[in-house]
C-alpha cells in the first residue's frame, strides 16, 4: 500500500477498509494459495506469518467477534493491498475499537 509521508497510515487503511468492503468474506475470491479451506484459520496462519511474534493473535473476544493483537498502522506500511484485499476476503476487519478484528 502506498502511504505519502504526511499520510496517517491508519486512516489510509480505513479509507482502503471502506473502498474495498464489497470484498469482506468473498473467500472463492482469495488470490494467492490457501492451506486452509477455513477462512479463519486461513486469516491467522497470514497475519502470524506477516507479523510473527510470540503475543497471543486474539487480544479479546465478544459473542460476535475478537480483535486481534496485530497492528493497523504496521498492516498499513508493510502489506500490500493484494495482501490486504486477501486477508479481507477471509474476514478480516477494522471494529469499532479501531483495531483489527474478525467476526465470528
Amino acid at each position: 500500500m502506498r502511504i505519502d509521508p504526511e499520510q496517517d497510515p491508519v486512516e489510509v487503511l480505513r479509507e482502503f477498509f471502506e473502498e474495498h468492503a464489497d470484498d469482506y468474506l468473498e473467500t472463492d475470491q482469495v488470490t494467492t494459495p490457501r492451506r486452509s479451506q477455513r477462512a479463519d484459520v486461513e486469516l491467522l496462519l497470514r497475519l502470524d506469518e506477516m507479523f510473527p511474534g510470540d503475543d497471543n493473535a486474539v487480544d479479546a473476544a465478544e459473542h460476535d467477534g475478537v480483535s486481534l493483537s496485530f497492528s493497523l498502522e504496521e498492516l498499513a506500511i508493510r502489506a500490500t493491498e493484494e495482501q490486504i484485499v486477501d486477508l479481507m476476503r477471509l474476514g478480516l476487519t477494522i471494529n469499532e475499537y479501531d483495531s483489527l478484528g474478525m467476526n465470528v
